[in-house]
């Protein structure tokens, strides 16, 4: 069999598979729980070392419809 034939479909398929499955999601939904979200910003950095390393010390603060709260610390992840 022509490797050619079977590679470049398979090729195909990958490129085109991340892109096909962002379709199914659904954007819109809502979270049942969650009644509102607030970022909490992070002071300026203030030394040499801050400024020249990639961090965060955001926080998120999401309040639920029962009243309840909960702060989530926000962090900085590469993409690889």
């Amino acid at each position: 069999m022509n490797k050619r034939k079977v590679i470049i479909p398979v090729l195909s398929a990958a490129i085109l598979f991340p892109s096909a499955v962002n379709v199914f999601a659904d954007p819109y939904k809502q979270v049942e729980n969650v009644k509102s979200v607030e970022f909490v910003s992070m002071p300026v950095p203030a030394t040499a070392e801050e400024k020249s390393t990639m961090y965060s010390d955001a926080q998120a603060t999401v309040t639920l419809k029962d009243g309840s709260k909960k702060t989530i610390d926000l962090d900085y992840s590469p993409l690889t």
